[in-house]
This record gives C-alpha cells, structure tokens and sequence, in this order.
C-alpha cells in the first residue's frame, strides 16, 4: 500500500511549526489541527490568511489550534500506529522537518520513513508532476495529500 501525507504549516521559514496534517492511502483517511507546543511561538496572520484565502475556507487562528487542536503527543502515536513499518510520500522536503519536529516534541521514535515522493526524479518528471498536483490542490492538509497521491498514481502507475 501507498500512503501520502501533507502539512499547512505557520509558513516557510525554520521557526515555523505545523498546523494541519493529513494523510491519504490504503483505504483510511487522517486529518487534524495540530495544537502547538508552548515552545512553538512564531505565528504570521498574513500566512493564516493567505492559507484561507487559497482554500476558500475561514481563517484557523492560533487560539482555534490551542483549544480544538489534537496534541502532538496522541498524533505522533497515531501515526505511528497507523503508518508503522510503511513508506508514506510527501512532496516537499519541509514536510519531513515538519514531522520530526511533531515526533522530536512527543519524545518518541518515528515507526514509518517519511521520503519526498520526487526523490531521484529528474526534473522534466518533476515539472509534470508538480504541475498535476496543483491541478488538485485545495490549500487544505487532506486535500492535498489527496492531490499528491492522485498525481503519484498518475505518474507511476501501480
């Protein structure tokens, strides 16, 4: 089985921190909002915005991932149920700093390789599938997994 994961993060810059995760494959879905950790402190509005601007969905505040986020100790150990022993596919190589920061912070060990699904690809494979995932993304963690994994399957037939 195939398994594709995404994060919505608080941007692009190192003292970023993950906001949404979702993951998409053999059959099961995950999504939720992530509460933040007391040490992760950097928050941008212009990024919240952007993201709710891009989805069409309502703004996620940081008060809104404190009170109704799922804690990064019980998502780590989810994931790590659910995922052990599986390959699961991202597209950009600040998703598997986003994740080790989730596992880093929950004090546990990872029980799934986390690799960017271009890995090895040449650049021409890379544009294709980059282009076909946009086609599907919606801006949103789920969805976009959903995007990914739709593009890989594309690309690679299984």
């Amino acid at each position: 089985p195939h398994f594709y994961l995404d994060f919505e993060a608080t941007g692009f810059s190192p003292e970023c921190w993950p906001t949404e995760i979702g993951v998409t494959g053999a059959g099961f879905e995950i999504h939720h909002f992530i509460k933040p950790a007391p040490t992760w402190t950097h928050w941008s509005d212009t990024q919240a915005e952007i993201q709710a601007e891009q989805s069409g969905q309502e703004k996620i505040t940081r008060e809104y991932l404190e009170q109704f986020g799922t804690s990064i100790a019980w998502l780590a150990n989810q994931l790590n149920v659910k995922l052990a022993g599986q390959t699961v596919f991202c597209d950009a190589y600040q998703d598997i700093g986003l994740m080790d920061m989730i596992f880093s912070e929950a004090g546990v060990a990872r029980s799934f390789a986390l690799v960017n699904v271009m890995e090895g690809w040449e650049r021409e494979m890379i544009n294709d599938f980059e282009r076909l995932a946009a086609e599907k993304k919606t801006h949103r963690a789920l969805g976009d997994a959903r995007a990914i994994k739709h593009a890989h399957e594309f690309m690679i037939p299984f």
